[in-house]
């Protein structure tokens, strides 16, 4: 997904839970093969605002980054045994991300020898399908095109209540957050 993204940030803020388990290695591979910088963040906001703090001084250095600010919790190499337990039980996956389209071998799936575990084949479950709605930018947003105002139903149809798009579906989501904390900015 980072390099779908490519470009569109400056930085990224890396999650740390699941950082936790993979280590650094992937965040280096994108700083050193593809220029993609980013910053382990934790979840308090004193540990955003020390990530954040990282991202405006390394940015300002003008070179690719990767940093972990989240160490009390994030190891270099991570959890080799959580991994290698994911490793022996799923296997890579087209997904689809929201507001993105589907990113090959993106995601992951349970290796076909624990298919009786599986949900969708026990139950016979019908794959998902969804068009997104036209009106919604999500895409453009997250690839950093548009801001969330730009969008034409952007605190109007779509709102956190009432979501027309993945961008404001969570709070977690580019627009929800920026209709929490942008103020009145998004009313221009």
């Amino acid at each position: 997904a980072y390099l779908a993204l490519k470009g569109s940030a400056d930085a990224f803020l890396y999650p740390g839970h699941v950082s936790t388990m993979t280590g650094m290695a992937d965040y280096y591979r994108l700083r050193d093969e593809y220029g993609i910088s980013g910053v382990v963040a934790g979840f308090t906001g004193s540990e955003v605002l020390v990530a954040l703090a990282a991202i405006i001084k390394k940015v300002e250095e003008g070179e690719p980054f990767a940093l972990n600010c989240y160490p009390a919790v994030v190891t270099e190499e991570g959890s080799p045994t959580a991994r290698k337990l994911v490793d022996s039980l799923m296997e890579p996956c087209d997904s689809e991300w929201r507001g993105l389209g589907v990113i090959k071998n993106s995601g992951l799936k349970l290796r076909s020898e624990y298919s009786e575990y599986d949900a969708r084949i026990k139950f016979d479950l019908p794959e998902l399908e969804g068009t997104p709605n036209p009106a919604c930018r999500c895409g453009e947003v997250l690839l950093g095109k548009f801001k969330p105002y730009d969008c034409k139903v952007f605190g109007k149809g779509c709102t956190p209540e009432h979501p027309i798009g993945a961008c404001m579906v969570s709070g977690e989501g580019a627009c929800s957050a920026f209709y929490k904390y942008g103020g009145d900015i998004w009313n221009r």
